[in-house]
């Protein structure tokens, strides 16, 4: 964790591991209330979506051209959610305050293709924290605690993908750590009249 007047921004201690079922408990020292995080369960996805969709919606007005959800992802989203946390590879994770969500982190581990030396490595397929509890470390929370999952699990490195578009997200992902490796380009393919055939 990033380091603050004094020493590091929260402790973080491990507290149980039942059923699979991790527990996670930090406390920010320049706040009192208790926030943990926790792995996420069927009864979170429901807290979860709204979340997705507000970041799913934001991405949308950053990239008008090139980012367009589909009118029914919110749906499909949830159900392939609710799979994922019953594989074995995936890790989901959720922050909450009482009986409040406050975000989550979703991450997979994976292996290169075979051309490459055989590695396990973490991939962040997705993160969110509710609007009114940005920039107070929940997200750099959920993400250290989603690492100490990788670790446990040989995972060597973390990857994820990150829009140039977003500015606050990449500079989230530079102040935990992470730094730039390959660029997604892309290139519109103008509409013809050519078919296969003539090629």
């Amino acid at each position: 964790m990033a380091g603050k007047k004094g020493g590091t921004a929260g402790v973080y201690s491990w507290l149980s591991s039942l059923g699979g079922r991790e527990l996670f408990v930090l406390w920010d020292r320049m706040d009192e209330n208790e926030v943990r995080i926790r792995r996420a369960t069927a009864r979170d996805v429901p807290a979860i979506v709204p979340l997705w969709q507000e970041m799913m919606d934001l991405h949308a007005a950053l990239e008008v051209q090139r980012f367009r959800p589909a009118a029914d992802g919110a749906e499909y989203w949830a159900e392939a959610v609710a799979g994922w946390l019953k594989d074995e590879h995936c890790c989901a994770l959720v922050a909450e305050a009482g009986d409040r969500l406050l975000g989550y982190i979703i991450g997979w581990l994976r292996q290169p293709a075979p051309v490459f030396e055989p590695v396990v490595y973490g991939f962040v397929s997705d993160i969110c924290v509710v609007p009114d509890c940005r920039r107070r470390g929940i997200g750099r929370r959920l993400f250290e605690a989603l690492k100490a999952w990788f670790r446990e699990r040989g995972a060597s490195y973390v990857s994820m993908r990150v829009a140039v578009a977003n500015p606050v997200s990449q500079a989230f992902w530079r102040s935990v750590g992470c730094e730039d490796y390959m660029d997604d380009m892309w290139c519109t393919l103008e509409q013809s009249s050519w078919g296969f055939d003539t090629l």
